[in-house]
């Protein structure tokens, strides 16, 4: 169990990195419109180690299940994994009111939302995982660019709802994400077989 921790924290330390240079890139980007604060970057940090917490704790839990379970629990996991993910970038952007605007506002955009914010790099990774399956243990490499397509495709949704012309941020901030969290998981992939026995 230690071990699987050690790996969870490296695989989150990896895709925190990534989440800080894209926060950062952001902060800048937008600094002139005064919208996003200094503390968008700690917001950044949390969120990315989050989202890289969840595809490998989705591994984890799901790698030795049957493909039809991996399918079925894609969605409503990357729906879980978007709604708690999101929490310090809600609480950097809206500090005074991000509970009652963002977590207690009950409405038909609660079916989408979570996964609208980046829940969905979750759920194309788990899709890519299926796909690539045993060739990510047997050629790990893969997993850069399986993470650099979660990102992009899995932030892609969040950067249109803001602005159409905005589509080009997925491209670079899902591919930043995506070579640090694949970077990440290379290392620990290849004991993922073993550690999830303790899930199972």
């Amino acid at each position: 169990m230690n071990k699987s921790i050690n790996n969870n924290l490296l695989v989150s330390f990896f895709g925190g990195l990534g989440g800080l240079i894209n926060a950062l890139w952001s902060y800048l980007a937008f600094i002139k419109d005064d919208i996003l604060q200094w503390h968008i970057l700690i917001a950044g940090l949390f969120h990315g180690a989050l989202i890289a917490f969840f595809v490998f704790f989705y591994q984890q839990l799901f790698i030795r299940k049957k493909i039809i379970l991996k399918y079925m629990n894609a969605l409503p996991f990357s729906w879980i994994a978007g709604y708690i993910s999101y929490f310090p970038l809600a609480l950097s952007i809206s500090p005074s009111n991000f509970l009652s605007d963002v977590y207690l506002t009950f409405s038909l955009e609660y079916l989408y939302w979570p996964l609208q914010s980046f829940g969905l790099v979750v759920g194309v990774f788990a899709i890519l995982a299926l796909i690539f399956d045993k060739k990510l243990v047997t050629h790990r490499i893969i997993l850069i660019p399986v993470g650099i397509v979660s990102g992009i495709l899995g932030s892609l949704w969040f950067w249109l709802s803001i602005n159409k012309s905005f589509w080009h941020f997925s491209v670079f901030h899902g591919s930043i994400w995506g070579i640090l969290t694949g970077l990440g998981l290379l290392l620990v992939y290849p004991k993922l077989e073993n550690q999830s026995k303790e899930f199972n």
